[in-house]
């Protein structure tokens, strides 16, 4: 018997084949640097998750977030 990972096929039709993100791969759809995404994380500015070393981030939220960042003026 193996464990389950977290991009496992959905059990159901119709839900994401994929339920997180790891900072990397978050990181990399966001067009932000992984740094950053890990400050975010870190501080509670972005709903992640941290499973054990791991931090992931939910789909959802990754998707939803537009792809360029706002800046500061």
């Amino acid at each position: 018997m193996t464990a389950p990972t977290l991009d496992a096929p959905a059990a159901r039709a119709g839900e994401p084949l994929r339920r997180f993100y790891r900072v990397k791969e978050a990181a990399a759809v966001l067009g932000v640097p992984i740094r950053t995404l890990y400050h975010l994380a870190e501080t509670g500015q972005v709903p992640c998750r941290r499973l054990g070393n791991v931090i992931v981030l939910p789909v959802d939220w990754v998707e939803r977030e537009p792809t360029v960042p706002n800046r500061r003026r």
